[in-house]
This record gives structure tokens, sequence and C-alpha cells, in this order.
């Protein structure tokens, strides 16, 4: 059961999508405590209340999407999503509503003019975790296991077939050209013979088949500039540090975070990116028809 905390989990950018969720949370938080007024306020008798227990849906909000606007943009840079997993979701998740307890503790204590005493404030804090980390855990793993199982079942639908062969299907070749960056260094091969290029640092490494044997070759030069040199429909851009021979993708599986293109002989598994499903998936159902 504790592996699945090791499980890859996607990183959420913060987008249209993702504010209006945390809109929604706010605003279950401000009718839950309008309408059950859980924690003793039913008792309570002060004016404008429903307008301060609605507070709290506000601050919460306000407080996530100042973490998401700035804190999350710093560590979405820092950290690579391959190495984000479950159970890092789970105290990302935590910090953030942590940070909204302590808020929701400076709008009360504002609210009724009191004074900020830690004592109160480690009670205030610790009667909402309590609250909040059960919902934390369910939600997140109900979000892992919905992106696991939606992954997997369309990776299942686009390759292979049980007729398939363990071998990259024929095709018109035509030659690829690749430029170093000094305009001086080549490299010549059939498209067809491509399997990856890879970021490396400064350089790629262009890994292809020649005479029937596995070469790499290192040149110096990004990635973006390579792809603007290829013209061939079935090679793209699948990630940040890899361009992909379609052609030579045998099967494709998927995990939460996304899906994965595993080459022909075991090659290689080369992930595909978030932001890239959608065109890379489209080509290979394009591949597999033709």
């Amino acid at each position: 059961m504790l592996d699945v905390f090791k499980a890859p989990y996607p990183v959420y950018g913060f987008n249209q999508r993702r504010l209006r969720s945390i809109l929604g949370i706010g605003a279950f938080v401000a009718f839950f405590l309008i309408v059950f007024q859980p924690f003793g306020t039913d008792q309570a008798q002060f004016p404008y209340k429903n307008w301060f227990l609605g507070g709290y849906g506000l601050v919460i909000s306000g407080s996530i999407i100042l973490m998401e606007a700035f804190a999350g943009k710093l560590w979405r840079r820092q950290l690579p999503e391959e190495q984000w997993t479950v159970g890092k979701q789970f105290i990302w998740v935590s910090i953030y509503v942590s940070v909204a307890l302590i808020a929701c503790y400076l709008y009360k204590q504002w609210f009724f003019q009191l004074p900020i005493r830690l004592s109160d404030l480690g009670y205030f804090y610790l009667l909402g975790i309590t609250v909040a980390i059960f919902p934390i855990i369910i939600m997140t793993l109900m979000d892992y296991i919905y992106q696991l199982q939606r992954n997997q079942k369309i990776a299942a639908n686009i390759l292979p077939s049980p007729e398939q062969p363990s071998e990259a299907p024929q095709s018109q070749t035509r030659p690829l050209l690749l430029k170093a960056e000094n305009e001086k260094d080549l490299l010549e091969i059939p498209d067809n013979q491509l399997f990856y290029i890879q970021s490396a640092d400064n350089y790629a490494e262009v890994v292809f088949r020649s005479e029937g044997s596995l070469h790499k070759s290192m040149l110096r030069n990004s990635l973006q500039r390579l792809e603007q040199q290829i013209a061939v429909p079935h090679i793209k851009r699948c990630h940040r540090s890899f361009i992909v021979n379609l052609q030579q993708v045998e099967k494709v599986s998927g995990n939460a975070q996304g899906y994965k293109l595993h080459l022909f002989h075991q090659m290689a598994v080369v992930p595909v990116s978030r932001s890239k499903n959608d065109e890379i998936l489209n080509s290979l159902q394009s591949i597999q028809n033709l």
C-alpha cells in the first residue's frame, strides 16, 4: 500500500481550469460553514455571522492562489515532473492547506480584533489539519487512480494489436540531414533508421541504426534547432528532452503522469509530455491506419 506514494503523479500547472477548481474549493468551504456551522459556531451570535463564515472560503481560495502563482511556479521550474510522486503531491497539498489554515487564523483574529497568540494558532491549526488530512489523502489517491486508469485505457487502444510484428514497418526512406550548431558537423541517415534524439546538456545524442547495428552520435546543438531541421511527419518532438521516430514505436503504456513510448527491440522507453499527448497519440493512430 505504501508503494503507491512512490508512484508517478502529474504536475498540474496554474491555468484557468486550476483557478476554477481553487475557487470551487473556497465556495464549498463557505457553503459548508454557513449551512452546518461546525466547531461551535452554531452557538455563537454576532453581527454579520454568515458573512464572516463565508469569508473563510475567500481566504482559503486567496491563499492557495498566491501559493500557486508564486511558490508553485518556483518549484515547478526546479523539479522535473518525472520526479513528482503521489507522496510529494500529498506533502505539497498539505503545505497549501497549512498556509490556508494560518491565513484563516489571522483572518479570525483580525475580524474580532483579538491578539495573535502562538498557543491559539497551534490549537486552530491542529483542529483544522485533523479535519483536512483525511480528505487530502482520499482526494489525492482518487485523482491518482483516475489518471492512471484513464491513461492506461487510452494507451491500450493505441498500440499494439497482437498481430503486429516486433519490427518497425517498412516505408519509403528519405535522407535526414542533421547539422551541428557550427554548421560544419553533419550527420546524414535514412529517416526510417532513426530511433530517437535525446538532449544531453549542450549536446544532442542521436540514436540510430546503421548496417544492422545500433549507433549513437553526439551533435552540439539544441533539440529545438534540430527539430527545425526535420521535415518528416512521423519524427516529432514528444518531450522537452526527446525527439522520437513514431514509426519505431512498438507499444504505448500509461501511468498517472501520461504516456510512455516503447520502441522496438526494447531499445528504449521515451516519455511523452502532457502538452504533447494529443498530438503524439493522434500521429500514432494515423501511422497505424496506414
